[in-house]
């Protein structure tokens, strides 16, 4: 649905990482802040050694497939290393479905960017330089930024990812991060001139309770 001009936020990095692949993909170009698209290549590029960085993928991997099987093992290793500093069983299991889901999108993504841009990019640092270009478009671009880099931002339409996980709710949060929480599902409220979209909502009967229960905005209280 998004056309230029529009402006998609979201409280966190990763929905938006996996909405660039999407755009990029369908040959779209936007524009991200310039800490997030750094933020965003450096996550890319730290999947990899420096050294595979900037080897030939055709020559040195016969293709981004042979890269790409060894990457995967090798980051999943890590990633159920990490999941050890969970005590609770199901929130492990849940921290390693979502992770090896993030990883698994990455590397489709730069196999099908290889596939396309084979013949102008070489190497890995090739292809992010060329994805750094489609993330700093610069006339009537949609704009992809997360809330927090949003404010003074606007737009005549607003696409606010995963609202319903808005105030972000953390383990053992202070009182000071509650209040800064709710003041950024403020910001992502009234950047909208004219239209607002509530977007992943996990599904319309939960909009609904909450629409009967009062507004969708009333735990926005006491905004300074």
């Amino acid at each position: 649905m998004a056309v230029p001009n529009d402006l998609i936020i979201c409280r966190t990095k990763d929905p938006l990482l996996l909405l660039v692949f999407q755009f990029i993909e369908k040959d779209i170009k936007v524009k991200i802040h310039p800490d997030i698209a750094e933020s965003m290549i450096g996550q890319l590029r730290r999947l990899f050694k420096k050294d595979e960085l900037l080897k030939n993928i055709r020559y040195e991997y016969n293709g981004f497939e042979g890269l790409r099987d060894a990457v995967f093992a090798r980051r999943q290793s890590i990633i159920q290393k990490e999941a050890q500093r969970f005590f609770d069983v199901d929130r492990k299991k849940q921290y390693i479905e979502d992770e090896l889901s993030i990883l698994e999108s990455e590397l489709n993504f730069l196999d099908k960017r290889y596939e396309v841009w084979k013949n102008v990019c070489d190497s890995l640092e090739d292809i992010f330089k060329k994805i750094k270009i489609y993330v700093s478009a610069k006339e009537n671009p949609i704009v992809i930024s997360t809330i927090h880099s949003a404010k003074g931002l606007e737009g005549d339409r607003v696409f606010v990812l995963e609202y319903l996980k808005l105030p972000l709710k953390r383990d053992e949060q202070k009182d000071w991060e509650v209040i800064q929480e709710i003041n950024l599902k403020y910001v992502a409220v009234t950047r909208a001139k004219e239209v607002l979209y509530l977007v992943n909502s996990e599904s319309l009967e939960e909009l609904e309770e909450l629409e009967e229960e009062g507004s969708l905005f009333d735990d926005l209280f006491d905004i300074q």
